[in-house]
């Protein structure tokens, strides 16, 4: 046996918490004893209009002590104590879980097994996306019509309203990847802060791409 389990069968605390109890509740019947003389003298007088006789005064007095006595040792909160409550006893029952505590899994345990892996399996797929690459253009092959956009690097380029359309479409699908070039529009005109907007507007995640060489067909 370790020495946890040792100490755990050795509870020195319940003798010394019965001891104080008891201690606290032979105080307590002696201040019963000697308070409860003169309010005995007050309340029969108040109610009789005259002296308490001689053989009331001791058995109110022994009264007074033992309820005080009782009240202080079984109410004063110190240590565990029996005490008069409801609850039940220590516990070492099984639980209200599934099985028997035995641990062994029961019949009903096994069948519910089976019932959660089918529906961990029925739970979508993570969705994979598509790589879609935009090219910003400019110079001469900006035709002034706001249309900035080569969709997947490919002719003709569209506006930002109908690359929206696109989006919204396939927006689950997409990533798109921004493509600059040193033909590209510049950064001040607000051509791919709209662009990024848009993507962050349908949660589409985005990747920018620098290309130092002329652009090429993809």
């Amino acid at each position: 046996m370790n020495e946890p389990h040792l100490f755990g069968f050795i509870d020195l605390t319940a003798p010394v918490f019965f001891v104080l109890r008891v201690a606290a509740g032979i105080g307590a019947a002696m201040v019963g004893w000697f308070a409860t003389g003169p309010v005995v003298r007050l309340l029969y007088r108040l109610a009789f209009q005259r002296g308490v006789p001689n053989w009331v005064l001791p058995w109110s007095r022994l009264v007074g002590a033992v309820l005080c006595g009782l009240l202080v040792y079984y109410f004063l909160p110190l240590g565990g104590g029996n005490g008069w409550g409801w609850g039940a006893g220590a516990g070492g029952g099984p639980g209200r879980g599934p099985g028997d505590g035995s641990g062994q899994t029961s019949d009903q345990t096994k069948k519910d097994a089976p019932a959660k892996d089918n529906r961990d399996k029925s739970l979508p797929a993570k969705t994979v996306r598509e790589p879609v690459a935009i090219e910003l253009i400019g110079g001469d092959q900006y035709k002034g019509d706001e249309k900035y956009y080569l969709l997947k690097r490919q002719p003709p380029a569209v506006s930002l309203t109908e690359l929206e359309a696109y989006f919204k479409n396939h927006k689950d699908r997409l990533e798109v990847h921004i493509v600059l070039t040193p033909n590209s529009v510049g950064e001040g005109q607000g051509a791919l802060r709209r662009l990024k907007d848009l993507a962050d507007t349908y949660r589409i995640p985005t990747v920018r791409r620098v290309e130092e060489n002329k652009p090429k067909q993809e």
